[in-house]
């Protein structure tokens, strides 16, 4: 039953690198193609980007959420359950919902 579990935690740690990776190019080409920072509805991310540019500021943080899951996934082992497998679900299911918006503006 651990095993099945851990494969599917792994399963969602890959969504949620691919997620992170469609969001930020969906994002990248939303604020490109509207030619403003304020179609980004994440205010720390309109921030980042106005601070350090649209690329840098989207690839900086994009980057920083992947070192998160990574951590997270490699030391908090107890976490590691049902309910971390939900959890992970969860934030898949809301990206899929800001990728989703992103592709409704943009096409």
């Amino acid at each position: 039953m651990i095993k099945r579990r851990t494969k599917i935690t792994k399963f969602g740690l890959i969504l949620l690198f691919v997620f992170q990776i469609l969001d930020g190019v969906l994002t990248y080409k939303g604020v490109t193609g509207f030619n403003t920072l304020e179609v980004e509805g994440n205010p720390l991310l309109r921030t980042v980007m106005e601070y350090f540019g649209v690329i840098p500021g989207l690839v900086g943080i994009k980057l920083l959420a992947c070192l998160i899951i990574i951590f997270m996934y490699n030391n908090i082992e107890e976490l590691i359950t049902t309910w971390f497998s939900i959890v992970i679900y969860l934030v898949v299911l809301a990206y899929a919902a800001a990728i989703l918006i992103w592709y409704l503006v943009l096409f």
